[in-house]
């Protein structure tokens, strides 16, 4: 059976990296989001990601970002129109949720890093809204887990956390 990984967290919380380095450790092909496209897009995507045979590490996942982005930086999700049974299917369908969650000041620590309009006017929001999102999947019993890069211990446990999927 395909396993399916998703990473979230905000801009510059170590996604990116954390996907590399499980897409080479582990063979899974390393996929990243469509991004803010149409929405109909953003629906092919997930359910084509989700429904193939091969293990997948997503660095971003479209319903999750747009959820939060859409909502922090346009005051709307494009998603705001499915109802909790449609989100909740596709939720259903991976293996592993990975929460990427330095602390705030890591994350401001964007150096030259070019970032969308209005992230960085925003970020106090919009970690607030992954907390949220977090805290959600944790309390409906997805399957998920916190990590923080600067941790002693936290990649190691993360890749322990996927050996079992």
């Amino acid at each position: 059976m395909a396993r399916k990984i998703v990473i979230f967290g905000p801009d510059n919380s170590g996604k990116t990296t954390l996907a590399n380095q499980i897409s080479r450790e582990f063979k899974f092909s390393y996929i990243h989001s469509v991004g803010p496209v149409d929405v109909d897009k953003m629906v092919r995507f997930m359910d084509d990601m989700l429904s193939n045979e091969e293990n997948v590490v997503f660095d971003r996942f479209p319903i999750i970002e747009e959820s939060i982005y859409g909502l922090a930086l346009r005051g709307s999700s494009k998603f705001d129109c499915f109802d909790k049974k449609y989100i909740s299917s596709v939720l259903e369908r991976v293996n592993l949720f990975i929460y990427c969650n330095p602390n705030l000041d890591t994350i401001c620590k964007w150096g030259t890093r070019e970032q969308m309009d209005g992230v960085k006017e925003n970020i106090n929001k919009i970690k607030l809204m992954y907390d949220n999102y977090y805290d959600k999947l944790v309390v409906e019993n997805y399957p998920v887990v916190c990590y923080d890069y600067t941790a002693a211990n936290g990649l190691l446990s993360i890749k322990e956390r996927i050996k079992i999927l």
